[in-house]
């Protein structure tokens, strides 16, 4: 969880960063062509300017006609000295210095020469400035003709075809100088907008990362709870169902604890007053059945309360061995139920817990000994192993008693005894049924009242041997 806040984090600052710059340079770059059109039109009134009062000279010879003209062309010579001077990588300071005599603002020159340095090598840009510098062409034929037309007059000759030839030449240029002014703003403009859609685009673009990636981490955030919800569910139905369990556990143990120990008193007090010695002997093998009684169920609990915490620990183990071991244990040489066994070769020795498995095996085994039907004249016991979807499958079938349906839920709770004629404690089926779950299977009984059980236990992901 903190690694995936931090990757959020540091990608949502990128991102912000990103957005930040491309925010800092969309406008920078519009400032950028805003200075350059600003630029432009300080050029183009010291131009027309010029042509204006040359024009004026042209037609009166007045020498302030010419020096206006002089003065109004120094504004874009000194543009024209600061484009020479960012091509030729000079000092910002000369550069600087050359838009001041150009009468561009002191703010817009630093956003000239940035725009300059960094957007030279852009098709429109350089457009831009091949126009500006086939401006400066035409002003400098122009200059050219003034300056003879100039020498002339200062000779005292008036010569009328160049005087004619210079004005045509002053109409065609002021006309063509228009025409490259315009394109100039336009092409800056155009250049701007084209920009200004990139970064738009990749302004969206960031704005859905930054969107997406929050989203996908809120909702990994909601997920995470919802989980963490489920799970502290889980934990208080877990406590719940054990402290329901406890209080049973406490009830039931009190129950059956004292229920011996209220027969065994009685009997006490009846062979204290007993005389016949068969009675008395009667009397001493009730108590004897009840302390045996009383034994397995302390056996039983101790048993329930070791392994109640246990963790299975898989090892190779003998399972034929154990279902043998299993008959041989409680079979006390009643031939009257015939037991058969039935397991896969290569189910005889699996690895899983040997104390879970013997606790399953050794209680089925022992529940269907002792509920056999004694009116029955062919009493079976079969065990069957066998492997489903890699799984070991354990099937333990009699045809005992049997269960009632309505019992058969029942009969997997703790102390529950269907038949309290029978010695047993309501702790077998129990631990069995935490023992399959201890080792992550599951338990089914089928059971018809009358004719028999099957109890069929199912351990998955067990590797065979």
């Amino acid at each position: 969880f903190k690694a995936q806040s931090r990757l959020v984090i540091v990608l949502v600052f990128f991102a912000s960063l990103i957005l930040i710059l491309i925010n800092y340079y969309s406008s920078k770059i519009k400032s950028g062509v805003r200075s350059y059109i600003n630029g432009e039109s300080a050029y183009s009134k010291g131009q027309k300017d010029a042509l204006l009062n040359l024009t004026y000279y042209i037609n009166t010879t007045e020498t302030s006609y010419w020096l206006q003209y002089k003065q109004s062309l120094k504004v874009p010579e000194s543009d024209n000295k600061a484009r020479k001077a960012m091509i030729n990588k000079e000092p910002d300071s000369v550069v600087f210095n050359h838009f001041i005599g150009g009468e561009v603002h002191p703010d817009d020159i630093d956003n000239i020469i940035w725009m300059f340095k960094n957007f030279n090598d852009m098709p429109d840009f350089r457009k831009a400035v091949d126009l500006w510098t086939k401006s400066e062409v035409i002003l400098i034929d122009i200059e050219i003709l003034a300056n003879r037309f100039k020498i002339d007059v200062d000779n005292g000759v008036m010569n009328e075809a160049l005087r004619q030839q210079l004005l045509q030449k002053v109409a065609k240029c002021n006309s063509a100088l228009t025409i490259l002014e315009s394109d100039f703003s336009k092409t800056l403009s155009g250049m701007a907008r084209t920009i200004e859609k990139l970064l738009n685009w990749i302004n969206a673009l960031v704005t859905i990362i930054i969107v997406c990636s929050l989203s996908a981490y809120l909702m990994y955030v909601i997920a995470k709870l919802y989980k963490s919800k489920a799970k502290l569910k889980d934990s208080y139905d877990e406590v719940f169902d054990l402290n329901l369990e406890l209080d049973t556990f406490v009830y039931s143990l009190s129950h059956d604890l004292r229920s011996p120990l209220t027969s065994l008193q009685g009997l006490v007090k009846l062979a204290s007053l007993e005389t016949d010695l068969n009675g008395m002997k009667e009397n001493l093998g009730l108590m004897d059945k009840l302390l045996e009684k009383q034994d397995l169920f302390i056996k039983d609990v101790i048993a329930l309360l070791n392994r109640r915490n246990l963790t299975p620990q898989p090892k190779l183990i003998n399972l034929k061995a154990i279902i043998n071991d299993a008959f041989a244990l409680n079979n006390n040489h009643n031939e009257q139920v015939a037991t058969t066994v039935e397991i896969d070769e290569n189910l005889e020795k699996i690895y899983n817990d040997v104390v879970f498995i013997k606790i399953i095996i050794n209680n089925l085994i022992s529940n269907a000994f002792k509920y056999s039907d004694a009116k029955k004249e062919h009493k079976y016991i079969n065990v069957i192993v066998y492997s489903a979807n890699n799984n070991v499958v354990i099937e333990v079938e009699d045809n005992g008693i049997g269960i009632p349906n309505e019992f058969q839920q029942k009969v997997f709770e703790m102390f529950y005894i269907l038949d309290s004629r029978k010695r047993g404690t309501g702790l077998g089926l129990y631990l069995i049924k935490q023992s399959v779950q201890k080792l992550g299977g599951t338990i089914h009984l089928n059971s018809v009242l009358g004719e028999g059980s099957r109890f069929t236990v199912t351990l998955p992901n067990t590797d065979l041997v």
